[in-house]
């Protein structure tokens, strides 16, 4: 099976506390390129269907295995899809396979660690509603396009975030435990993604 060559891993929420400092704008989505961006013809498939609360926090590990290199990272405000007149943040990184990916880098040369470990805080720390589509790009290369969503954090004050289970009519039962995924994503050497059921 063909290797991806583009991994985009996007991160969006309707505020913008959790994005990390000195990420650069690009200018804010208008209505006109809001609804070509709704009407744009797409050339791929959908790899996972839309699922909660997953885990993310292997993605970083196996990205590198992988070969991937971060090459572009910036953020948008963007029109709402859904809610006419809502916006919502959109943060992106571009990552490329190869290392002659890093000859490529577009504005994180001078900060380059730092705009990796931001990708691991924002993969290790949160639990994420997760899509995921396999596209084909003009000169027949695959790219993987990873939309993380609906950011349900996993720590409070360097504590773990702790959640009771409730029975059938909302009452707690036991004891508050450590907030736990439904799925977990993976990626293998290919860069091809798949969700399993949490243990």
């Amino acid at each position: 099976m063909t290797m991806a060559t583009v991994v985009i891993v996007q991160f969006s929420g309707t505020n913008d506390s959790w994005i990390p400092d000195g990420v650069n704008f690009v200018n804010n989505e208008t209505r006109h390129e809001s609804t070509d961006r709704k009407r744009r013809p797409t050339n791929g498939t959908v790899a996972i269907s839309p699922q909660e609360q997953v885990s993310v926090s292997q993605l970083a590990d196996q990205l590198h295995d992988a070969g991937y290199h971060v090459t572009n990272v910036f953020r948008q405000m963007r029109e709402d899809r859904n809610k006419r007149g809502k916006k919502y943040h959109m943060l992106r990184y571009l990552l490329q396979r190869g290392d002659e990916a890093l000859d490529s880098l577009e504005n994180i040369r001078e900060n380059y660690e730092t705009v990796e470990e931001d990708l691991i805080d924002l993969l290790t720390n949160s639990f994420w509603r997760v899509r995921a589509y396999r596209n084909h790009l003009e000169n027949g290369d695959i790219m993987i396009s990873l939309n993380l969503e609906l950011r349900v954090p996993r720590f409070s004050g360097g504590e773990p975030v702790k959640v009771y289970q409730r029975d059938e009519l909302g009452h707690k039962i036991g004891q508050a435990e450590p907030i736990k995924p439904l799925a977990v994503l993976n990626m293998d050497h290919r860069g091809w993604v798949e969700l399993k059921r949490a243990a």
